[in-house]
């Protein structure tokens, strides 16, 4: 406070009114300190200081951050059809939330709250012009995709007398999030033309996701040829917008090939997305939210019997934990239904559930398989068996 009034002392004031606000900012502080305010961290005496979590949390509260589909929407264009903007969305509490854009390129601040609920998401921003400018996703979706990690949403629509095209833009916090939301949003089925790093489409759109990013690009009209040309275009100077490129998920590979129905391999992350794809009891007794990497998929078995199975694959990357989830989720399905049968020294366990069979197996470092869907409890050893 001394060194304070010495300062003050020595500066040389080049009027009275310099003078006068210098004196009213140093009566300003001696309040501050006689009252106990640190003037170096704005916290009163006696106050607590928050943890570095609350100030990043302050920092998030902001709703300040960077995405690049606003960027990468804004390139796109085709003559002939009127470009009606570009909507951008964030997943906050389980609800899209509208942004816009801030001075610098890529930076978005939040402006509002686009659905009162996961199961309400009508757009409140402007009046909608055609049903193409609703929220890009609804409902339970929502929540998927939040526990994908997407960062960012936006939606960019164009116009040619009573035709639209709707171009859907998704930005994840990595690449396995993207080839789960594509596995949860494509349309069509998978093509054999190289787009992205996968793709799918059908009459009226195109699906694909590469490195990060997701594009679901559809028209309003079915069979017609010249939207379809304009959409295969834009899907193709996305591509070369995006870039980089990622491999698909590692857990893809570590699934049998054998009589696995492609295309219906579904990446989970956790127990939203595994409830949704797999049908079993007490789904989140799994603890899919804890594992390393995680997949559904659908299996056409001819022998013994002809029959689809439904294999969930969990990769926890922990021996003792996989047993744990094992042991507990067995000690569960069995207040619900008596075991068929267990096998003690292979960790596994059948149980007959509405007439088919499901097993759960645990296997080797740290890994667990669910088998479900078998009229016959053999179809389900020789599908397990082809997992070492």
């Amino acid at each position: 406070m001394i060194n304070c009034v010495h300062s003050i002392s020595c500066l040389k004031l080049k009027s009275q009114k310099h003078k006068s606000a210098v004196q009213a900012l140093f009566i300003v502080g001696s309040q501050l300190l006689c009252s106990g305010f640190n003037l170096s961290t704005g916290l009163s005496a006696g106050a607590l200081e928050p943890p570095p979590t609350a100030v990043h949390n302050n920092a998030a509260a902001q709703n300040v951050f960077v995405s690049n589909l606003r960027p990468m929407l804004r390139t796109i264009s085709h003559q002939g059809w009127e470009d009606l903007g570009v909507k951008t969305y964030r997943i906050a509490d389980g609800r899209l939330v509208s942004v816009e854009p801030a001075v610098a390129a890529g930076n978005f601040s939040a402006q509002k709250s686009l659905s009162s609920g996961p199961a309400d998401s009508a757009a409140s921003e402007g009046g909608a012009v055609s049903e193409s400018f609703s929220p890009p996703v609804f409902g339970n979706d929502i929540l998927i995709l939040d526990e994908f990690a997407c960062k960012a949403i936006s939606q960019k629509t164009f116009k040619r007398g009573s035709r639209y095209i709707t171009i859907k833009a998704f930005e994840f916090a990595e690449s396995e999030g993207a080839n789960a939301g594509y596995d949860l949003l494509r349309k069509g089925s998978t093509t054999v033309v190289k787009r992205g790093d996968g793709s799918s489409e059908d009459g009226d759109s195109i699906s694909f996701w590469q490195d990060k990013y997701l594009f679901v690009l559809s028209g309003s009209s079915e069979d017609d040829d010249e939207s379809k040309e304009v959409i295969t275009k834009f899907a193709e100077n996305l591509s070369k917008i995006a870039i980089t490129h990622a491999q698909p998920p590692a857990v893809l590979s570590r699934i049998p090939v054998v009589d696995r129905i492609k295309g219906s391999e579904k990446i989970v992350m956790g127990p939203l997305s595994a409830a949704k794809y797999y049908p079993a009891p007490d789904i989140a007794g799994l603890s899919v939210d804890s594992a390393h990497s995680a997949v559904v998929a659908d299996y056409q078995i001819l022998y013994p019997t002809r029959e689809r199975l439904k294999l969930l694959y969990i990769d926890y990357g922990d021996a003792r934990f996989a047993d744990e989830v094992f042991n507990t989720y067995q000690a569960r399905l069995e207040q619900l239904h008596p075991a068929d049968e267990i096998w003690p020294e292979e960790r596994r366990v059948l149980f007959k559930l509405n007439k088919v069979y499901l097993m759960v197996q645990r296997k080797p470092t740290g890994r667990l398989v669910v088998i479900y869907g078998a009229r016959k409890a053999r179809s389900l050893m020789l599908l397990a068996g082809q997992i070492r």
